[in-house]
This record gives C-alpha cells, structure tokens and sequence, in this order.
C-alpha cells in the first residue's frame, strides 16, 4: 500500500454523510498478513474493534487531539466469516435505510450482516425488495427487528 492508502480519516468521511465502515471492510479484507493501516477516528469506535479482529486484523489504539488514532495490521490467521452487526436504533430516520444500504453495498459477495432497528423497517425492506436483495427479519422481545443480509452476487 503506499502512504496515501495506508491512513484514513473516518471523522472526515462521517462530516460527508458517509458510513465509513465499508470502506475500512474494503481496505482491511484487502491487506496482505502484515500490512497496516492508520485510521483517525473522531470518537473511540468500540464496535469495530471486534469487526476488525472478524476481518484478521489486530489494533492499536492510542489517543490524539481530536479523537483517537488506530493502528490496523493485518494477521496472518484467517478472517472468521461472522456477520457484520450494525446497531442502528438510536439513529432518526432515513439514516438506518441509508446506512444499511451503504453498508450493503461494501460487503464482498458471500458476506452477511444484522442490522437491529427499533421497529420493523417498512421503508428499508421495500428499498431491499425492489433491489432484490434477499433478507429475513426477526422481532425481538422489545419490539425493536433484526434484518439479516446476505450478499450472493454484485
């Protein structure tokens, strides 16, 4: 990778509206055993650090103005095929459709995620059907859904 693949600035990318996550997805599943990547995060971002170690990574974590600095290599062990899970149900409409579609988008094929929404997704199953993306759904005890994604072809 050369330097200007190797750092990414996720606050950046968030103040454009975008969901960075498939974009790390792309970059780490990409890396060879060894390689790094330096991410610039706004906020800790808890959440993808068990993502990163599902996609064969290892992190760093240290502390900068701003935020925090992440630093990503790759592992020599293979990633473990676990479903990507977004937890979108603090976010106000349309943000979980868009975000889920996004995100979608950046899976490689053969790649599955959940997404936990806080009620049955109406808007985002019929931008799915008319995509023809297959998913199922499920109710959760506190009425909130998961909608389970799977990505068999681009």
């Amino acid at each position: 990778m050369n330097q200007l693949e190797s750092e990414l600035d996720l606050g950046a990318m968030l103040q454009q509206g975008q969901s960075p996550l498939p974009v790390v997805h792309e970059r780490v599943t990409a890396m060879q055993p060894g390689e790094t990547i330096v991410l610039h995060v706004p906020f800790e971002p808890v959440p993808l650090y068990e993502q990163l170690r599902v996609w064969g990574a290892d992190y760093t974590v240290v502390p900068e103005a701003g935020g925090f600095c992440i630093t990503v290599e790759k592992l020599d062990t293979p990633a473990v095929n676990v479903p990507l899970f977004l937890d979108l149900r603090r976010l106000p409409p349309p943000e979980p459709m868009q975000r889920t579609l996004e995100t979608y988008a950046g899976l490689p094929v053969g790649g599955s995620m959940v997404v936990h929404v806080p009620h049955r997704p109406g808007p985002l199953l019929a931008q799915l059907a008319a995509r023809g993306i297959p998913w199922e759904e499920e109710p959760q005890p506190d009425s909130s859904y998961h909608i389970y994604l799977l990505k068999e072809a681009e």
